[in-house]
């Protein structure tokens, strides 16, 4: 019994392997900005948005809502955190499998040749 080398997978699914692995490493890389610029500018965006409130004699409307949207804006970027990672995660397992899969293509083609 003669063993020949493994043959290499498929063109199409090393690339499909390939872009889920970017696709993951983007998706984390812009969930990590996106929710860390929104909890760490919460209160300077929340201020720069009651300002035309402010201006117009609203001063103490402005005073309840913006605690109330400070506390949206950081809620929301936890929330984009968390979903960025659970997003690439999958993404990146994904991957994972596309390139086992891969393998046993390979496998099975040397065992049909063996045959």
């Amino acid at each position: 019994m003669s063993t020949s080398p493994i043959p290499p997978p498929s063109r199409s699914l090393r690339l499909v392997k390939t872009g889920l692995y970017i696709l993951a490493g983007l998706v984390l890389a812009l969930g990590l900005i996106a929710g860390i610029s929104l909890m760490t500018g919460a209160s300077s965006m929340v201020t720069n948005a009651l300002l035309p409130v402010q201006l117009l004699g609203g001063g103490a409307l402005s005073n309840l809502i913006a605690p109330l949207l400070t506390g949206f804006l950081t809620n929301l970027g936890i929330a984009a955190l968390v979903i960025s990672l659970a997003l690439s995660a999958l993404l990146f397992a994904t991957g994972r499998l596309v390139g086992h899969i891969a393998l046993l293509e390979a496998r099975l083609a040397r065992l049909e040749a063996g045959a």
